[in-house]
């Protein structure tokens, strides 16, 4: 059989395996599933320090599961799966998971050069969306890098950007900004705005240059 998702599922009980093998490599003295038809209960998760809060439940044909304390935390066993693998090229992470389980799955021969000619979906970058105002910690979505862009390049916010410009006075605006715009967190996702609720970094490296007076030169040094 060849590897792929539904071989995959196949061989490990709709992902039920690969959960109980990912929560074995964190707690290996202990019964860390039980299940019971489609359900099994919940278990201690090791991206929650630990805390029985992980909750996994055969939805269809695939494992599922979410934390009854994070609540963006929630995914199939794959994005489970990448969590504790930190991989996020979706072949790479099949390969992976077919070696570490024993699945025996056929791994199929490719060109090399295929790649060329094909999309590349190997990374993503993904950020999490809080409504204004800034004291707001709390995300409403995970978003892309696309997304955002999208976002920013749209009308949506072109009002209360000349709102904000048509003010002069520093200490005004800074407040109207805060009150007003809506926000993203480019280093990642995050449960809640806090250095000790990441959930997932997000690879990027981002830069502060608001405070730097001659913008257009720091541009022209980085674009060189």
């Amino acid at each position: 059989m060849e590897i792929s998702r539904e071989a995959i599922l196949n061989k490990t009980h709709y992902g039920i395996k690969i959960y109980a093998y990912v929560l074995r490599q964190y707690y290996p003295d202990t019964t860390v599933l039980f299940v019971k038809g489609r359900d099994c209960g919940i278990t201690r998760n090791p991206f929650n320090g630990g805390k029985e809060t992980l909750r996994i439940h055969i939805d269809g044909v695939i494992a599922t599961h979410k934390d009854t304390e994070l609540k963006t935390f929630n995914g199939d066993v794959f994005d489970f799966a990448q969590y504790h693998f930190r991989i996020t090229d979706e072949e790479e992470l099949l390969l992976k998971i077919n070696q570490e389980l024993h699945l025996n799955l056929e791994v199929k021969e490719k060109n090399e050069l295929d790649w060329l000619n094909n999309p590349d979906y190997t990374w993503y970058g993904y950020c999490s969306f809080f409504k204004a105002p800034v004291r707001n910690v709390f995300p409403t979505e995970t978003m892309r890098l696309h997304q955002v862009f999208a976002l920013i390049t749209s009308d949506k916010y072109k009002k209360i950007t000349e709102d904000l410009r048509a003010i002069t006075d520093v200490k005004e605006a800074r407040k109207f900004k805060a009150n007003r715009f809506d926000y993203v967190t480019f280093s990642g996702t995050f449960e809640k705005r806090n250095d000790n609720n990441l959930l997932q970094h997000s690879n990027l490296l981002t830069i502060d240059f608001d405070h730097l007076d001659n913008l257009q030169e720091l541009k022209a040094q980085l674009l060189n």
